[in-house]
């Protein structure tokens, strides 16, 4: 736009810009939750589903919506990382995660319907 109203009318460039203010983040970064409040807030729940889900969203980033959409058979582990098939708001992607492998299987063991593949994470 800037480049617009420089060959449009190169002199009057700072008129037509004064007003405008860059927005600022609606967040500030101070406010995110870091990996030591995750692991505090791990540490006190005692549901192995809560905890499971809550690390599961933040490893993998996935919304609220693309988790109640995973089903047993989008999850795969492989030796060395995990991968879930998303399906959302933002598409269908296959995110990777490493550090929540061990509490995905011990939700599996634990599942109700685990030998089920369509049934829910």
């Amino acid at each position: 736009m800037k480049l617009f109203c420089d060959f449009i009318q190169p002199d009057k460039r700072k008129d037509y810009f004064s007003d405008i203010k860059p927005r600022r983040p609606k967040v500030p970064p101070k406010d995110h939750i870091t990996c030591e409040d995750i692991d505090l807030i791990l540490g006190v729940i005692e549901n192995l589903r809560d905890k499971v889900l809550l690390n599961f969203m933040f490893e993998t980033g996935a919304r609220r919506s693309e988790i109640v959409n995973v089903r047993i058979k989008d999850v795969r582990i492989h030796l060395n990382y995990g991968e879930v098939f998303l399906r959302g708001k933002a598409g269908e992607r296959m995110v990777e995660f490493i550090n929540s492998i061990p509490d995905v299987q011990e939700w599996f063991r634990h599942h109700k319907f685990n030998k089920d593949p369509d049934a829910p994470l």
